[in-house]
């Protein structure tokens, strides 16, 4: 049973870089087909819904 959680604040984030709260979309130049994706915390990860980890390989590719 879970008997502690933390929401987490992206109040502070503005979209200027990519950090965990942002949404950000993805073009392939060659196809033109596009995906937008948002990026969450550490357990956050549904890529039915388009949301991803920071920490998975794409979140870490985008970050900064």
């Amino acid at each position: 049973m879970l008997t502690k959680a933390q929401a987490t604040d992206f109040s502070h984030v503005t979209g200027e870089v990519v950090e965990p709260g942002t949404v950000v979309t993805i073009i392939d130049v060659e196809s033109g087909i596009s995906e937008t994706i948002t990026i969450l915390g550490a357990w956050d990860n549904d890529p039915d819904r388009n949301i991803i980890s920071y920490l998975s390989p794409l979140g870490q590719a985008l970050i900064g």
